[in-house]
């Protein structure tokens, strides 16, 4: 819990349950969610866990470890592996084991899109930007990947150089857009994922705005704009 009053225990056997975090003692009932592994991530509130079952026919649920009881649960519509709740409680980011990322809205009780497809393989880790707006995802491809939190949609990605499957995690660095990715052979990446710097890099590598042919290689039929000023 965000207090540090209690932690979410949750076990092999598809259980969950709060215990105190000084004493260790059991500090709510035990909920069962699923019949075999289960993991659970911090809820929208202190009282709640999501928990993911991944071979349940609901395999992600709501649970109120307070009160010993499942408040909601849903189906991504592929594997689950994983879950992180936004940092204003609004948002839920689920991963799955095929390269999928959905982004669940709380208040409104439903999906805000399809699962969408940004990995190759398990996307092995979520982490949301401090102001809830996007969503850095990783996954066994060595991918970074940069996720709409309102919408679900997949915005970019970057491939990193490395061992292929090396497990990888990233965060965003405080309040910036800058991303922070380790890698399980040690090495340590930035990237800075607001595209406008992409652009602004781009331009300043470049010197100067596309041709009209490397215009329509980029971008097809859209009509021509100069892109650096």
């Amino acid at each position: 819990s965000t207090d540090g009053m209690r932690l979410a225990v949750a076990e092999d056997s598809g259980a969950v349950y709060a215990i105190d975090a000084e004493t260790l003692a059991p500090a709510g009932p035990r909920v069962r969610v699923g019949r075999t592994f289960v993991s659970a991530v911090a809820g929208p509130d202190d009282d709640q866990v999501i928990t993911i079952s991944p071979n349940e026919p609901m395999p992600i649920k709501l649970v109120d470890i307070e009160r010993g009881r499942i408040v909601d649960e849903v189906e991504p519509d592929f594997v689950p592996y994983g879950a992180a709740v936004s940092p204003d409680r609004r948002s839920i980011a689920v991963r799955g084991a095929g390269g999928e990322v959905r982004i669940f809205d709380v208040a409104g009780g439903d999906w805000v899109g399809p699962p969408v497809v940004g990995h190759e393989g398990n996307v092995s880790w979520l982490a949301w930007s401090a102001d809830s707006h996007t969503v850095v995802s990783t996954g066994i491809d060595g991918q970074l990947a940069l996720w709409d939190g309102a919408s679900g949609s997949l915005l970019g990605g970057l491939a990193l150089e490395g061992p292929a499957g090396a497990p990888l995690t990233a965060v965003f660095d405080g309040e910036t857009s800058m991303v922070t990715a380790l890698a399980a052979d040690g090495s340590i990446h930035r990237w800075d994922s607001n595209p406008d710097s992409w652009v602004e890099f781009a331009c300043a590598v470049a010197g100067r705005n596309l041709t009209d042919a490397e215009w329509r290689d980029a971008f097809g039929h859209r009509p021509y704009r100069q892109t650096c000023s």
